[in-house]
């Protein structure tokens, strides 16, 4: 998930100065006149509060601190699966829907496809197995770049740019999923 779907408390000043530490459990404003149903009435039970704090960007106030509930890294097993249609995409979907892996859709609109990617926990990925991290380095500096690159060229050479983006990248899932890299 999202680093603010692991945010279990924040120490924020509003508007009017005031600072409240919120958790999940507890709305963290000290007004002495309101008891614990009228704040709820106000501001929603406490993990609902938390959950607008988490979404607000700040607009609730300046965030002073924040309390992160941490994971440990755990690996993933990736699937990908390709369609041409959305009829076998939504098929393949429903009967995917109640697994424990979790499901990603990517829709590529210069080929009029569907990439689906299942991840799974597993076993961290082998440091030293060099596919992986040169997929991991193009990820990080060649995707960028030459997205910014289409962006400048003119629409047909920016189709035929992105096509072939989506070309290395479909071939270089299938050869992660072939040797079980990912």
């Amino acid at each position: 998930g999202i680093l603010s779907s692991y945010v279990v408390g924040v120490v924020l000043v509003d508007g009017e100065g005031r600072i409240h530490r919120v958790t999940e459990t507890t709305h963290g404003i000290q007004d002495s006149r309101l008891d614990r149903s009228q704040v709820d009435a106000m501001y929603g039970p406490p993990d609902v509060f938390m959950r607008h704090i988490r979404s607000s960007h700040g607009m609730l106030g300046v965030i002073c601190e924040v309390t992160v509930r941490c994971k440990p890294i755990v690996g993933r097993s990736i699937d990908h699966r390709i369609f041409d249609s959305g009829s076998s995409l939504a098929q393949f979907a429903m009967t995917h829907s109640q697994s424990e892996s979790s499901m990603f859709i990517y829709f590529s609109p210069y080929q009029d496809r569907y990439l689906v990617e299942l991840q799974k926990a597993t076993i961290v990925p082998p440091k030293g197995d060099w596919f992986w991290m040169l997929r991991e380095q193009f990820i990080i500096y060649a995707y960028p770049l030459l997205f910014k690159l289409g962006d400048k060229l003119g629409p047909r050479m920016s189709y035929e740019l992105y096509a072939h983006i989506s070309f290395l990248g479909e071939q270089s899932l299938s050869y992660l999923h072939k040797h079980k890299s990912a």
